[in-house]
């Protein structure tokens, strides 16, 4: 290693000029809890829960805005029914493929036996319902499969790996994450060009069984604030979760630029995207039929989120990450999700540095965007945090041309006694 290192140590870095997006309107909704309750009342999932039912909620792995709070409130609601509800995780393969790695999981999210009031139970063992033509199995978790009622919360965005008028949603956590991994390998085992009819035939099926009494569907803003909360009767859930669909689109936050030399991401995770950095924002993807977005020559990852439980999937969008990150993956948690997915490019190991210092130097170094003033390098905290970047100075025209507010600098990038960035984005 040593003799790599030597390469980097005359790259110089240009300075960073921190800068904030313009004002972008905050519709935040002001009682995340309020609304979610409000639109439970008025759907026509109400008339269904009946006092002595016992719910199955499934609750997910994507680190969505405000999800004890909603989840809690659901819980709360179903209770004052009469009902008697439990969580069940809807993750699919996702927090490793075992049951109490994926109950670990909600507890990171403050999802919790002690913080919702109701039992958390999770089993991996899958209960078959029916097979579908082309192999697709209909599989449902065990315990929801006993329940009397089932409901799922989840976020509704755009997938880094199809295009699709259900993309991440309500529909997909009905026919992928309550299906635990059998049912999500199933639904994936044609690869994710063929996911759209597959996820439309399972989620089909399983909207119309008469457990299933529908979804929370939770929209948010630029800012990863809840901007909208709406419960879904099953009758309606695919063309509920298409609509929000077009509303997530809207919100989807993206670089400021087209074309970057580098890109250093602070963090990457499970609860930031499904591949851990957003394609959509980044402009590479998993599989080879998807494009658009910017163009960036390379990507430094700097650190893996607590909140992924050592899931580093996504880190093939890499080209270098740091060894801090490396010493977080579970190896066993990112090839499950990589073998159920069939998709491998996510899961491949990029070149590992030492340092923050190193992982940027090596981007530079290997960009051929040219010396320190000429370079085109952006920072930011994640692909879900965009509001605030540090920047080259080549850079700071365009921002500001867009309206962009300087807050500090240009000045060199600040690094501590063990060669990470001394401050976070």
């Amino acid at each position: 290693m040593r003799s790599v290192l030597a390469l980097l140590e005359n790259v110089a870095l240009p300075p960073l000029a921190r800068m904030r997006a313009p004002g972008v309107p905050d519709d935040a909704l002001a009682d995340v809890r309020g609304a979610a309750l409000e639109s439970l009342h008025a759907s026509a999932i109400s008339a269904r829960v009946r006092s002595g039912m016992r719910v199955a909620v499934g609750v997910g792995s994507r680190g969505m805005a405000d999800l004890p709070v909603i989840v809690r409130a659901v819980i709360d609601w179903l209770r004052d029914k009469g009902a008697t509800p439990f969580i069940v995780p809807a993750m699919g393969s996702h927090g490793g493929v075992d049951a109490e790695s994926q109950r670990a999981l909600l507890a990171e999210y403050g999802v919790t036996e002690e913080s919702m009031g109701c039992p958390v139970l999770s089993d991996m063992e899958a209960v078959h319902l029916a097979s579908l033509p082309d192999e697709l199995e209909v599989c449902l978790d065990p315990y929801a499969a006993k329940a009397d009622g089932i409901l799922v919360i989840n976020r509704i965005k755009p997938h880094n790996a199809f295009r699709a008028r259900n993309e991440s949603g309500i529909v997909k956590m009905l026919a992928v994450g309550l299906g635990k991994q059998r049912g999500a390998a199933s639904c994936h085992q044609r690869g994710f060009e063929r996911m759209p009819e597959r996820l439309a035939a399972v989620a089909g099926y399983l909207a119309q069984h008469p457990k299933v009494l529908g979804g929370i569907a939770v929209v948010e803003n630029r800012r990863h604030r809840v901007c909208h909360v709406e419960a879904v009767p099953a009758e309606s859930m695919f063309e509920r979760d298409a609509a929000l669909l077009e509303m997530a689109w809207k919100n989807l936050a993206r670089l400021p630029v087209d074309a970057l030399d580098a890109l250093i991401i602070d963090e990457m995770g499970k609860n930031i995207a499904g591949s851990g950095m957003d394609s959509n924002v980044l402009g590479r993807y998993t599989v080879p039929f998807l494009r658009g977005g910017p163009s960036v020559n390379k990507i430094a990852a700097l650190d893996l989120t607590g909140e992924s439980e050592g899931n580093a999937i996504g880190m093939g969008l890499a080209d270098f990450i740091t060894r801090r990150l490396l010493d977080k993956i579970d190896f066993d948690a990112v090839y499950a999700n990589a073998l159920t997915s069939t998709v491998l490019s996510g899961s491949r190991m990029p070149c590992v540095l030492p340092t923050d210092r190193d992982a940027t130097r090596a981007a530079v170094r290997t960009c051929n965007g040219g010396g320190p003033d000429a370079v085109r390098l952006m920072r930011i905290r994640s692909t879900l945090h965009l509001d605030m970047v540090e920047i080259s100075p080549t850079l700071v025209p365009e921002l500001l041309a867009m309206g962009w507010e300087p807050c500090g600098g240009p000045a060199p990038p600040a690094f501590d006694e063990a060669g990470n960035f001394a401050y976070r984005l």
